[in-house]
């Protein structure tokens, strides 16, 4: 049953985010992980964003599915001159685990940094907070993340 709820609820996310696509579409990696983050601007000020993660070892393999929605502060943005800017956001998330071993399910709150410049069709992100693991046992840590994105 949690499985299936966990797979509802990503595909909704996922979903919604597509159907609200308004701006761009970017694709790229965590520089520090092993994830895939991809992201779909929803207005000028928020964003929904969704990094997955393969995990493959010895023994096990999982894939961790990762949706948050980021609200864009705009106007707190720091001018660098010539069209660049780095934006800060801030916006929660959910943690969708899936493994032979077990099921994770957690909840997240992020803030980050974003740089984007109109000269090239990157956008750099940095971004952390905590999160708590709900489902199999509870764990509270932080998460964080830097990576590079191509917006298409």
């Amino acid at each position: 049953m949690r499985k299936k709820l966990l797979l509802v609820i990503a595909i909704g996310l996922c979903v919604e985010a597509t159907s609200a696509q308004e701006k761009y579409f970017s694709a790229g990696a965590d520089v520090i992980g092993t994830r895939i983050s991809t992201k779909y601007e929803v207005t000028t000020k928020s964003s929904a964003r969704l990094d997955i993660d393969f995990t493959i070892a010895d023994n096990s393999s999982g894939l961790l599915i990762n949706p948050e929605y980021h609200f864009h502060k705009t106007s707190n943005a720091i001018d660098l001159g010539e069209g660049n800017i780095v934006v800060p956001y801030h916006g929660p998330g959910l943690i969708l685990g899936i493994s032979q071993q077990e099921n994770e399910f957690g909840i997240e709150f992020v803030w980050g940094l974003e740089y984007d410049t109109p000269e090239v069709p990157f956008e750099v992100f940095i971004d952390a907070g905590p999160y708590v693991l709900i489902e199999p046992a509870t764990m509270v840590s932080i998460s964080s993340s830097f990576g590079v994105r191509y917006k298409f």
